[in-house]
């Protein structure tokens, strides 16, 4: 089952009383409403830089998630939980969880994306070409140069897209730096062995 499938049962359970507390999900449950939970954040996620967004489970668009959902997220690395003092939860989706929702929603075969993609590595690999070290340069710089997204950009390099996805030697947000540079191994597009 494709993470994104989704039959339209979401949010049939019965509810007991007028709570929000329902009976036993299913497996299948669990699994529809955690990748019905992910799309709705990846989708409010957008182009903006994914560690500046955060969620609340409370918000309406997640009023049929059931609490349940959110630590099964957190368990397979989806999403980090903070109990706030008043009883509250918030929610941050993690980078697995992105890089996740990105694979899944099919966003990754879209020509938008190939696009995008495309102009991010050519730019990348035109400011190591020929070095024998790395480069640094800031998000900002890549998206004025680019014409991409800041936010897209950023998440693409804190996720480390091209490591993880494509098992390539690619490009990470360097922790030190402020404003937020991106590292970028002077092997960038190369297979990992």
């Amino acid at each position: 089952m494709s993470l994104f499938r989704i039959d339209g049962r979401h949010g049939k359970r019965p509810f007991s009383g007028d709570t929000l507390h329902p009976m036993s999900l299913s497996t299948e449950e669990r699994k529809r409403e955690m990748a019905v939970a992910l799309k709705l954040m990846f989708d409010a996620v957008g182009d903006e830089h994914l560690f500046r967004l955060h969620f609340y489970a409370d918000e309406e668009r997640f009023t049929r998630v059931h609490p349940t959902t959110w630590k099964d997220m957190e368990d397979r690395g989806w999403i980090k939980q903070h109990q706030l003092a008043g009883g509250g939860l918030r929610l941050h989706l993690s980078c697995d969880g992105w890089l996740d929702a990105l694979r899944g929603s099919g966003v990754i075969q879209t020509t938008e994306f190939e696009t995008r993609l495309g102009r991010l590595n050519s730019y990348l690999k035109r400011r190591v070409d020929g070095r024998q070290c790395e480069d640094l340069v800031a998000v900002e710089t890549v998206a004025a140069e680019t014409g991409l997204p800041g936010g897209w950009i950023y998440n693409m390099a804190a996720c480390r897209y091209w490591q993880i996805a494509r098992r390539q030697h690619g490009a990470e947000i360097d922790p030190k730096t402020r404003p937020p540079s991106i590292w970028i191994d002077h092997r960038f597009g190369l297979a990992m062995i």
